[in-house]
């Protein structure tokens, strides 16, 4: 069976591709004609990508490693509130609509955990919708993340937000696997809209060129608007031929 809707833009993310310069990245996109996710970190040259025909599809929220809702300093909070905001627009000026965030991590203790998530992210909905973005909420595993991991958790956020025009889930393969979960099961129970599928092997490893990707997103109602690959592991520029071939021959196979 397959999913509905056009073929997923091919996204990787900008950080793991095999060049150490972000021009040399920049070359590999153009070359395999990937879109890009990059990540709002202090290091980022985003009048790099301003300039650029590659498109960005996602901005990371990278920041939010260290700042998010579940952290117990507040301090810390309000600095993750005003990273998504910064992203949001750093996203908007070189075009990307889609800013790509999480609810914590890390298992430092915290109080009302889904009242938290709840607060923050209708805290920049308003901001978000008035720049045009889509602020997506990705699951972790429980090794990242002590609490907002479940996928009942995660949908209840999505039904008490209530806003699909400005949220929408990231699910990343990884996560899902690191959790001993099958992505296919996991894809088939998940109840709200996709946006983005991120694509990785157990323990951050790159994707294995035989990842069963067409059985996966066979379980969504209807294809995500970008796949993305993520990885830690560094891999050549051979792997990295190979790794974008598997995945096209399994978008288009998926539709």
């Amino acid at each position: 069976m397959s999913a509905s809707g056009p073929e997923p833009a091919t996204a990787y993310v900008e950080h793991c591709l095999p060049a150490p310069t972000p021009e040399g990245r920049l070359g590999l996109a153009l070359e395999h004609g990937l879109a890009l996710e990059v990540a709002n970190r202090p290091e980022a040259k985003f009048d790099i990508w301003a300039d650029t025909t590659v498109p960005v599809a996602t901005v990371q929220a990278y920041g939010m490693h260290e700042a998010h809702p579940l952290h117990p300093d507040p301090q810390r909070v309000r600095a993750a509130r005003r990273h998504v905001r910064d992203t949001i627009e750093k996203a908007t000026a070189i075009g990307a609509r889609r800013v790509l965030t999480v609810c914590g991590f890390g298992h430092e203790p915290c109080d009302r955990p889904f009242e938290r998530c709840v607060d923050f992210f209708a805290g920049v909905a308003s901001f978000a919708r008035e720049h045009g973005v889509l602020v997506l909420i990705e699951k972790l595993s429980r090794r990242r993340a002590g609490a907002m991991t479940g996928a009942e958790e995660l949908a209840r956020l999505f039904d008490e937000l209530d806003a699909p025009e400005v949220f929408s889930a990231a699910l990343d393969t990884g996560h899902i696997l690191d959790d001993g979960l099958d992505p296919a099961g996991y894809f088939k129970a998940w109840r709200h809209p996709v946006e983005e599928i991120q694509l990785r092997g157990p323990n951050s490893a790159p994707p294995a060129p035989g990842e069963p990707l067409r059985d996966w997103l066979g379980a969504l109602p209807a294809l995500p608007a970008v796949v993305c690959v993520e990885h830690t592991e560094a891999i050549d520029r051979d792997r990295l031929t190979e790794l974008v071939r598997s995945l096209r021959r399994e978008l288009a196979r998926a539709r």
